[in-house]
């Protein structure tokens, strides 16, 4: 990764690496592999799923059996027809486990490519590295609502959509929880700065959903993008979340106006 940054003019002892929902997942797991360690310097953990590592064991176990009775044939030279049919049968296994199901492809603690001591390698990272991580106000909106029981729960009318919305913030605050994360960083002295997206559009239908800030650091046309809905978000939001993520990656937390950011 330093090598490939220096090819590019960058500077090796100065990377960060950031990412979204299962990127950001991804970037936790990165961070506890020691495999990784020195190749990354700062990280920003957008939006990951971390509430949904907790409690996967029976999950895990039946995601495997699935794939290996959908796979026929030799794993390592199968072809990727039969991989795909593999993965669709662990997708239906996945079905009964209602949000714990969700994402069945993962890294998974405690296996390959990570230490037995999973805990100390987060430890052990905080001291190196520098974390902004964070969620949006209303992240499992989405999620909560593909769930047949909860369009029927918002049909009821205002008390129905008062209680569906309980339960977005419920599982917002369980499964794109911080807390640990933040705990483990602090107590390791290590640098740790938090941001929460709590703007949406004035008639979103999604509130401050999953991706909302993407709109918000990147450029492009994202004008049929239904959470949106049909809104430009505004310039000095914009700018904000911008200059909050480069001055990150430039000069870590020390850059930033506080450790504890709302872009609304």
């Amino acid at each position: 990764m330093s090598a490939g940054i220096a090819a590019f003019g960058g500077d090796p002892g100065n990377v960060t690496v950031f990412g979204q929902s299962a990127g950001g997942d991804a970037i936790v797991s990165m961070m506890a592999c020691p495999a990784a360690n020195g190749l990354f310097h700062r990280a920003i953990v957008q939006s990951a799923p971390l509430g949904l590592r907790r409690s996967r064991s029976r999950c895990h176990e039946a995601a495997r059996a699935a794939f290996t009775d959908g796979l026929t044939g030799d794993p390592t030279t199968a072809p990727a027809s039969a991989v795909l049919a593999a993965a669709r049968a662990v997708d239906d296994a996945m079905r009964s486990y209602g949000m714990a199901g969700r994402m069945p492809f993962g890294p998974v603690f405690g296996v390959a490519p990570f230490g037995p001591d999973v805990d100390g390698a987060l430890r052990d990272s905080a001291t190196r590295v520098e974390l902004l991580i964070g969620r949006t106000e209303d992240d499992a909106e989405p999620f909560v609502r593909a769930v047949p029981a909860i369009a029927r729960l918002r049909s009821l009318g205002p008390v129905g959509r008062a209680v569906a919305r309980r339960i977005v913030v419920a599982v917002t605050r369980k499964v794109f929880v911080t807390s640990e994360i933040e705990r483990v960083w602090s107590t390791a002295g290590g640098r740790i700065a938090t941001y929460r997206v709590a703007w949406a559009p004035a008639n979103a239908p999604f509130g401050a959903t999953h991706c909302i800030e993407l709109p918000l650091l990147f450029g492009g046309d994202w004008s049929d993008v239904p959470m949106l809905a049909g809104e430009r978000p505004p310039d000095a939001l914009v700018a904000a979340v911008r200059h909050t993520w480069t001055t990150f990656a430039t000069v870590g937390v020390a850059g930033l106006p506080r450790e504890r950011i709302v872009f609304s």
